[in-house]
């Protein structure tokens, strides 16, 4: 159970890295932190299961780390796989974060 725990916090780290690096915001992250803690304190409070929900997470933000590393710019600053149709789509998003 523990192992599990730790292997969570730190895909939970990854993934809000990948979030800050493409947003260069930090609010997404405590936006989604809060909503995170929050899930999993009403999962508690109802008795779930907790090493099944921490399983659920896991994969959910393993698949999610994968898809935003994908769109993480290349040392060149080229995105390697974000065209730039989505690039423009994602600049008024990165602009009201900040």
């Amino acid at each position: 159970m523990v192992a599990l725990t730790i292997v969570n916090a730190l895909l939970f780290g990854i993934v809000a890295s990948e979030i800050v690096m493409l947003t260069k915001s930090i609010i997404p992250v405590i936006m989604w932190h809060m909503l995170y803690d929050f899930i999993n304190w009403i999962a508690l409070a109802q008795g779930t299961i907790e090493t099944v929900l921490i399983i659920i997470e896991s994969t959910i933000m393993i698949t999610y780390a994968v898809y935003l590393w994908t769109e993480l710019p290349d040392k060149q600053g080229n995105c390697t796989r974000m065209s730039s149709q989505r690039r423009q789509t994602h600049e008024p998003l990165r602009a009201w974060l900040s």
